[in-house]
């Protein structure tokens, strides 16, 4: 792990029998307003096991936007930030950026 409180959160997995490699970053930027802030997640993987990566790719879209909507969602009960009405703007950009890294890794 490594942590730079309030702007930058990295972790990987290096070691494990389930994946080839994990890693997570997540990176903190102030807002184009006052009082908002960009978030940028990103992950990498790759499971060991070919039935593994042929399952994730079927439902990795879905579960990317319930990873999404659940961080919204505590955005939300955390602040109030009235998500609902970037979320569809949002998921859109998000479908698209998956659709690239999935071609990118055929």
């Amino acid at each position: 792990m490594t942590l730079q409180p309030d702007h930058l959160i990295i972790s990987k997995v290096e070691d494990s029998s389930l994946f080839d490699h994990l890693s997570n970053k997540w990176e903190f930027k102030p807002g184009p307003t006052p009082s908002t802030t960009l978030v940028q997640f990103e992950v990498d993987f790759a499971f060991r096991s070919p039935l593994y990566r042929q399952v994730a790719m079927v439902f990795f879209e879905e579960v990317v936007q319930q990873m999404v909507t659940a961080f919204e969602n505590r955005c939300e009960d955390l602040y109030g930030c009235g998500m609902e009405a970037r979320r569809e703007a949002m998921a859109a950009t998000v479908s698209a950026k998956i659709q690239d890294t999935m071609q990118d890794k055929k």
